[in-house]
């Protein structure tokens, strides 16, 4: 049949619907330039009563200042929708396509839009509750803020119920949208309260109004980057951060941070970013506060962190840290479990074809494995299939230094490289040098731009460099 309008992606349709706001409310705003620009230039007064000049009143006046309310909310409302239509558009498309499935009610989702569309130009008075207005006209204003929560609810509860048994793939756009959706609802439970006017003018011109303009329009007044300290290791997510008005925070145990941060806490002996979060909560009070499933979090960190409690980066301190959170009755045989012993059937078949393609440098005390786009795909990977393969190598007699070169299954010509050693090789130093990466001593990653096999061949062609530290 060919498109039809019930066809068009949900992008269009946000992109169509936002046009159409714009064309109704920005000469609006046009109007209210030009009444001004005549009050103040050619001796109008149509937004002022009295008119003063030189301490002398003016003959002409009559005007009212309301009226410039009226008319610049008239624009004001819709174009919070202008900003908004055209973000949940494309969160429609992301999340369907990073769930595997068609979005949750179509027609529903386009009704939606065309409601709040619709409701958008007829809501502007709750921005004037205290300014004098007519109690019955806060209340029709009041009813048709509070309609627009309907058409609202319905595109988050379907964007919930597209996740819902979704196959979902957590990329860069996937995690906003998502975001996306909880600000969403949040900001929308806040703009309830603020659209009854009962409600409204005892909270009117206070930092509540300020927070929930924040949650709808942008938000994060505050970015916490955990367990990295170079934003070149968050990929796609590096442009937003840096071009960010939030402070940053970063938490992070690696060696060699970069100047990003406006409050560092950085500790490179440490053995694990949780346990320095550890010693950050008790430092300011609050180990009391560490429930069951806050310590779980915590023990799962640092397990994983210190290889399960071998590398030398493990102190008596974190011994210590340990058994105060044992003390919480956390289930550190099920979190092992769930870890090492859960795998699916996927990851046993990634892990098979990784052992598969090993290659043993022996002069070089160095093994390498490799796992292409087109094996991953076969085996139906999942990110977290591939988590500690790379460990295998070292247990190897004799191996010192092991790399593992993964294919990106979502970008192209994008290879990601995990390395482990034992003893003093530096794996940092050599990701950090050749394969723009970084990490600890013992355990480091990087990246590199192509595919597998010419990543390989830079590996190859840069290893000997080291055979005095390998051998």
């Amino acid at each position: 049949k060919g498109m039809s309008m019930f066809r068009l992606p949900l992008t269009i349709w946000a992109f169509f619907v936002t046009a159409i706001i714009g064309v109704i409310s920005f000469p609006v705003l046009l109007s209210a330039a030009l009444l001004l620009i005549m009050d103040r230039s050619f001796g109008t007064s149509f937004f002022l009563s009295d008119i003063f000049v030189q301490g002398e009143v003016l003959h002409y006046q009559g005007g009212s200042p309301v009226l410039f309310e009226h008319l610049f909310w008239f624009l004001g409302h819709p174009e919070v929708y202008i900003v908004l239509l055209p973000a949940l558009g494309i969160t429609s498309e992301i999340i369907a396509t990073n769930s595997r499935k068609p979005i949750f009610g179509y027609r529903a989702m386009v009704a939606s839009i065309l409601a709040i569309a619709f409701l958008s130009t007829v809501v502007w008075g709750h921005h004037m509750f205290i300014s004098g207005m007519n109690p019955f006209l806060g209340s029709v204003f009041t009813f048709t803020t509070l309609l627009i929560a309907i058409p609202s609810a319905v595109k988050a509860f379907n964007y919930i119920t597209t996740l819902w048994k979704g196959n979902l793939q957590f990329n860069p756009g996937m995690l906003f949208s998502i975001g996306l959706v909880s600000t969403f609802i949040t900001g929308g439970l806040t703009g309830i309260i603020l659209g009854d006017s009962t409600l409204d003018i005892n909270i009117h011109d206070t930092y509540f109004v300020v927070a929930h303009f924040h949650l709808v329009m942008g938000i994060s007044d505050l970015v916490f980057t955990l367990d990295f300290n170079d934003l070149n290791r968050i990929g796609e997510l590096n442009e937003f951060v840096e071009k960010s008005n939030s402070k940053i925070v970063m938490i992070d145990h690696h060696q060699n941070p970069k100047d990003y941060a406006d409050l560092v806490f950085s500790e490179p002996k440490t053995g694990s970013t949780c346990e320095l979060l550890y010693e950050i909560f008790e430092s300011i009070g609050l180990e009391n506060k560490l429930n069951k499933d806050i310590s779980s979090c915590l023990y799962l960190g640092i397990m994983t962190d210190t290889g399960s409690f071998q590398f030398s980066s493990v102190t008596a301190r974190t011994h210590e840290i340990i058994s105060n959170l044992l003390s919480k009755k956390i289930d550190h045989n099920k979190i092992y479990n769930k870890v090492y012993n859960d795998s699916s059937e996927s990851r046993l078949k990634v892990l098979g074809s990784a052992v598969n393609s090993l290659t043993h440098i022996k002069e070089l005390n160095t093994v390498f494995m490799s796992l292409k786009r087109e094996e991953l795909e076969r085996f139906n990977y999942k990110k977290g299939d591939s988590e500690g393969i790379v460990n295998y190598g070292l247990s190897l007699k004799g191996v010192v230094f092991c790399a593992i070169f993964i294919e990106d299954t979502i970008n192209d010509n994008n290879v990601k490289i995990s390395f482990r050693s034992i003893g003093e090789f530096p794996c940092n130093l050599y990701a950090e040098k050749n394969f723009s990466g970084g990490g600890h001593i013992n355990a480091s990653g990087g990246r590199f731009d192509g595919n597998c096999e010419k990543a390989i061949e830079e590996f190859l062609k840069t290893i000997p460099k080291y055979k005095d530290k390998l051998i």
